[in-house]
């Protein structure tokens, strides 16, 4: 069972797919159909042989009937062994009797039987007058008889002829027929499989095969081979449908490698932008954190310029000092302008915490016990677009603020009304 497993398996793996269609499909009922032929057509040639021989012996008995007749009714023995002895050159006979009308037998040539006076066949001949054949057994061996009753002038029966032939040689021919036909039948079915075969191969087998490999190609790796559109015209169809897929395919990693290479450019440049925000937000608390002493310094230099500046050394030093503080006042308002982002977020300010804040700011500058105005102010919160002028105005007071200390261009003013 496993060997015939085995075999099964390498039989179906030798043959393709298609190729087993083929041979199921269309070969085997072909050979179906050639086997039913055959059949019929031998049940017809046997008919024919066994009628053919049966006739032999019918035109053997015919050709002796008038002489062994005459022979009979003269009672001329000699002559009816004669007759009967001349049967053997004529044809393939394995015996040849006569008998008279009560089926005793008058004479005989080759393996003869008994007399016939037990048989009705005696009585059946005389009755109907024409020949009979029937299948015996003589001296234990199968035989076929044909039996042709004998007349005389006035066609009453005088007697019977009898001619066997062996069974043998019907079965022999019918074998021999039997062996030409299936032997002509296998001819047949393997010249039908051949024929299925190889046209499947030069037809189609081959141009599926070129397929596959190219096929195979193409899962190794090699997305750039493309596969043969020769062959029949379906087979060039499905080849031209695989390229276009592999083109479609081809331009869909194309397409999916550039915005992959397109992301990661817009990642790093996130990062970049990540890292410059980062950069800036430093940079503008470090400018702010430096605004306020360079403020305070910047006014001190100035009060001390003016009350305390009589000697020319000192007001060197102190152009010096305030000369310097500008330089570095002007590096920090460029680190602003570096640091401050490309869209300004929009933020109301309240109006009375900024004026506090700025007063704060003047009265820290201002001697102890100094009086300041009162601010009065009509909106609570700052228009859009000045809040980054307030923040700035806030900061550069330190530069531009008033001192209550007399001195020259100073005047107090008891009262300042701001609106804003």
């Amino acid at each position: 069972m496993t060997t015939q497993t085995s075999l099964l398996a390498r039989f179906t793996g030798f043959l393709g797919g298609l190729q087993r269609t083929l041979l199921l499909f269309v070969a085997l009922p072909l050979i179906v159909v050639a086997a039913l032929s055959i059949r019929i057509g031998f049940e017809q040639a046997n008919r024919f042989q066994e009628n053919l021989l049966k006739g032999d012996l019918e035109l053997i008995a015919r050709a002796i009937q008038i002489p062994v007749a005459d022979a009979l009714a003269a009672g001329n023995t000699e002559t009816l062994e004669k007759a009967l002895a001349s049967v053997f050159t004529i044809g393939k006979v394995y015996s040849a009797s006569v008998f008279d009308v009560d089926g005793r037998r008058v004479a005989a040539a080759g393996t003869a039987g008994g007399d016939l006076t037990h048989s009705t066949i005696p009585q059946q001949l005389a009755a109907s007058g024409e020949m009979r054949e029937e299948y015996g057994e003589v001296e234990g061996r199968q035989v076929f008889s044909h039996f042709l009753p004998l007349f005389d002038e006035t066609g009453q029966t005088k007697g019977f002829i009898q001619i066997t032939r062996r069974h043998d040689d019907f079965t022999d021919a019918l074998s021999h027929l039997t062996w030409l036909a299936w032997g002509l039948w296998f001819l047949l079915a393997v010249a039908i499989t051949s024929t299925v075969l190889i046209g499947h191969y030069r037809g189609i087998g081959r141009h599926v095969g070129g397929l596959l490999e190219d096929m195979a190609k193409v899962e190794q790796g090699s997305l750039d081979h493309r596969i043969r559109t020769d062959g029949p015209s379906e087979v060039a169809a499905m080849a031209r449908g695989l390229n276009s897929m592999l083109d479609g395919i081809q331009r869909s990693d194309e397409a999916l490698r550039h915005q992959r290479e397109e992301e990661q450019r817009l990642l790093l440049q996130l990062k970049d932008s990540e890292k410059m925000a980062a950069i800036g937000r430093v940079t503008r608390g470090f400018a702010h954190e430096l605004g306020a002493p360079l403020s305070v310094i910047d006014g001190r230099a100035r009060r001390l310029e003016k009350y305390h500046g009589s000697s020319p050394d000192s007001l060197r030093e102190l152009s010096d000092i305030r000369r310097q503080i500008q330089h570095l006042a002007a590096t920090v308002r460029n680190l602003l302008e570096y640091s401050r982002p490309a869209a300004e977020r929009i933020d109301q300010v309240p109006v009375e915490p900024l004026l506090q804040s700025m007063a704060g700011i003047i009265a820290a500058e201002h001697e102890e016990g100094a009086p300041l105005s009162r601010c009065k102010w009509r909106k609570q919160y700052l228009p859009s677009g000045a809040t980054s002028t307030a923040c700035n105005w806030r900061c550069s007071m330190w530069f531009a603020m008033p001192c209550r200390q007399p001195g020259p261009g100073w005047k107090s003013a008891p009262n300042h009304d701001s609106r804003t």
